[in-house]
């Protein structure tokens, strides 16, 4: 069974591996066999929409327009540089329901899709096995939850920061999630989503970065 796309397997133009560790690329063909499904059931937790390519992004914004989908079993598959989305956030999809297109939105260097599968602990495994195939049974508790890690402030011990979506939060070091040099977008950024120890920030009404919640702190004024 194909799960995300037509052949998908056979369509790898750059697989997962130290230069490509989030996940893989699969190549444009034409034509309906570049719909996109979703690999499992599950919700829809993000739509990105509106974007264009662009080679000079960084961070979140080199995704172009992407979804993200929480499995009912813990696993999160995203599906990023597509042209078309047909489904919005909160949805209830099902195994093999159609959510999109694919494109080169974004950081591409043609149409293509990169998609990617996070354990339920939230970090990053290779797809490959899973372009076809289920996920593995995951008995209750078998991963453990990877809680917030709070930043050390100067001159302080550790104090215990509750993160949650809509706090104002500024960098403690330009880096994100994956140790990219970002640049400086504004002055604070807005939690729109947790993931385990990851915060995703946005600024102005767009998504600026995935950062560790290891490299954020309160902005002061908010």
């Amino acid at each position: 069974m194909n799960r995300i796309v037509l052949n998908a397997k056979a369509r790898i133009t750059t697989p997962f591996g130290p230069n490509h560790k989030n996940g893989v690329d699969i190549g444009w063909i034409g034509g309906d066999g570049d719909n996109i499904y979703a690999h499992s059931d599950g919700v829809v937790t993000t739509v990105v929409t509106g974007r264009k390519k662009n080679n000079n992004t960084s961070g979140m914004d080199t995704y172009g327009n992407y979804v993200d989908i929480k499995h009912d079993d813990g696993f999160l598959t995203r599906y990023a540089h597509l042209s078309q989305v047909d489904v919005k956030k909160g949805d209830r999809v099902v195994v093999g329901q159609k959510i999109g297109y694919m494109g080169e939105s974004g950081n591409t260097y043609g149409k293509h899709l990169h998609f990617e599968v996070r354990r339920p602990d939230g970090y990053s495994t290779n797809p490959t096995p899973y372009l076809d195939g289920d996920f593995p049974d995951m008995p209750n508790g078998s991963m453990k939850k990877v809680e917030p890690v709070v930043p050390e402030k100067p001159g302080d011990d550790y104090e215990k920061v509750a993160f949650k979506v809509g706090d104002k939060v500024v960098p403690i070091k330009l880096i994100d999630y994956n140790g990219t040099s970002l640049v400086k977008y504004d002055e604070y950024y807005t939690i729109t989503e947790l993931v385990y120890d990851r915060a995703v920030l946005s600024a102005r009404g767009q998504v600026w970065c995935a950062m560790n919640t290891n490299n954020i702190e309160l902005f002061e004024n908010q």
